[in-house]
């Protein structure tokens, strides 16, 4: 049972934190806002810098002169082929940079102002529901492993007949 002030006892177990103070988010937080949107506006413009050089090539490669001899001409064409292969494998990657960027939870921040964040007084972890207690475990980055203690077993045969020897 948790009281007013966050405090929490089962079966003997108790966890203890500092209680948050009320306030405005730590600047470490609207900082790692502010690169993460930072990243993702240079990434759109690189998207938009790499879709507009492709439409530059293929515009390009429409374009070829009639009057070129054919080795020439294609030669010209092969390497604006290649090139927006290249512009291509560019835009992709930006895009799956930025669909992860999108998708990926934002990374916690290592200011050690957050540990005042954190409530004061004993809290029961194990009286939490499953899915808060897999929260706060993988937010401290606790792992719990059992190892199943392997004891062997002996036994020695012994005759019904004859009593056993010490």
């Amino acid at each position: 049972m948790i009281d007013s002030i966050g405090v929490s006892s089962v079966n003997g177990l108790s966890v203890s934190s500092p209680a948050a103070p009320p306030g405005p988010a730590p600047a470490a937080d609207t900082q790692a806002d502010q690169e993460r949107q930072a990243r993702r506006a240079a990434l759109q413009r690189q998207i938009s810098d790499v879709e507009r050089r492709k439409a530059r090539q293929t515009q390009e490669l429409e374009t070829i002169p009639d009057n070129l001899d054919p080795d020439t001409a294609a030669a010209l064409r092969q390497q604006i082929i290649t090139h927006f292969g290249e512009l291509h494998a560019q835009h992709k990657a930006a895009a799956a940079d930025l669909a992860d960027l999108d998708t990926a939870p934002a990374q916690p921040s290592d200011d050690p102002a957050l540990l005042d964040l954190l409530p004061i007084g004993p809290f029961e972890v194990t009286s939490a529901p499953e899915p808060v207690q897999r929260a706060i475990y993988d937010a401290f980055g606790l792992q719990i492993n059992y190892h199943r203690p392997h004891t062997p077993l002996r036994s020695k045969p012994h005759s019904p007949t004859k009593p056993p020897t010490p």
